[in-house]
């Protein structure tokens, strides 16, 4: 037999349950605002032939090491020997 306070308990939680979930279903929901509008996008102004060339005109890895500067060389210590 169940005792009077658990069948009072478990009325009681499935009346906080019921409660809860009738109020969750009541939300009132802003209208927001209006949709985007959609914008053309521009016209290509070059063609992947163009960008191809003027990537090719890169310069390459290391690029500076072409150029002798004195200056950044004598900052340089000159190896101890043993």
């Amino acid at each position: 037999m169940i005792s009077p306070i658990r069948s009072i308990t478990g009325r009681l939680t499935c009346l906080c349950v019921l409660m809860l979930v009738m109020a969750s279903g009541c939300a009132w929901i802003p209208k927001g605002d209006p949709p985007s509008v959609y914008l053309e996008p521009p016209e290509l102004k070059e063609t992947l032939a163009e960008v191809t060339s003027r990537l090719q005109k890169w310069p390459e890895d290391r690029w500076w090491e072409q150029f002798v500067n004195c200056a950044t060389r004598s900052n340089r210590r000159p190896p101890r020997s043993p």
